[in-house]
């Protein structure tokens, strides 16, 4: 009997793996284009010091309108606090160019139109108005992983010069429902780091990987769910201002209504 329910699962096994890259590959066939690079160039000082450096970093954003509105991590969009930890003393990091990689590879210069600190969202828009609309993810069709569920991350990766896409599938190893509703997700999906994209095998959009820090002081990666991004994006301004960007409220955290029930 043991024999035979060992034999079973193995011809499972296969079967639930396909399953699982066949809407891997749907979910990159409807969703890759609107799954963006974000090149940032930066000027790091030391306060106190005159020397300055110039770096570059690449990150991942979400477009989520027609005219090119795209979400990102904002520590990765304005390095300062990642790099003073990295090197362990305080720097200072001026962000002196900022473009969007669409996935035809055109680069697009964009500014920073909002900020959200708290839920680590940085708001992009493109300075010129884009030759065609844009591929976008939905915020209305979104989906509220329960814990093991399995979910597919989409990104592109900075290890190839066009930033080609790439996906991972994982599962939801925790939910966090107080201060505020986040998921964390297992290595896999961290690994695509963040700015990525989390979907439901469905199709549907979950949320996004971003950087949140935690009581300890330490940074660690959540999926901050779409409702929160949908209600910052509501602030957005239409288009790209040319004063510093505004900044999304402060508000106390609160438990969310998606978050499963006790």
């Amino acid at each position: 009997m043991k024999s035979i329910l060992c034999l079973l699962l193995a011809l499972a096994l296969p079967v639930r793996a396909d399953e699982v890259a066949t809407a891997a590959r749907a979910i990159l066939k409807k969703h890759q284009d609107a799954i963006v690079g974000v090149k940032v160039v930066a000027k790091v000082s030391t306060p106190g010091r005159e020397s300055t450096q110039e770096i570059k970093v690449d990150a991942v954003g979400i477009v989520l309108d027609a005219g090119g509105l795209t979400v990102a991590s904002l520590r990765i969009v304005e390095p300062t606090e990642v790099l003073s930890r990295a090197i362990g003393r305080q720097l200072q990091a001026e962000v002196t160019d900022l473009k969007l990689v669409l996935a035809d590879r055109t680069e697009v210069d964009a500014a920073l139109v909002l900020r959200d600190k708290d839920l680590d969202l940085a708001f992009l828009r493109p300075t010129e108005k884009l030759p065609k609309p844009a591929a976008t993810v939905s915020l209305a069709d979104t989906a509220q992983p329960q814990v093991m569920d399995t979910v597919i991350g989409l990104a592109r990766t900075s290890r190839t010069p066009r930033l080609d896409p790439v996906l991972s599938d994982g599962r939801i190893a925790a939910i966090v429902d107080k201060p505020r509703l986040f998921y964390i997700g297992t290595a896999n999906l961290q690994n695509l780091g963040a700015g990525s994209a989390v979907f439901a095998l469905d199709g549907k959009f979950i949320g996004q990987m971003l950087l949140q820090r935690t009581t300890k002081g330490e940074t660690w990666a959540v999926i901050v769910p779409a409702a929160d991004i949908a209600e910052t994006a509501k602030q957005a301004p239409a288009e790209a201002p040319k004063s510093a960007p505004k900044e999304a409220p402060k508000e106390e955290p609160k438990e969310s209504a998606s978050a499963p029930a006790k």
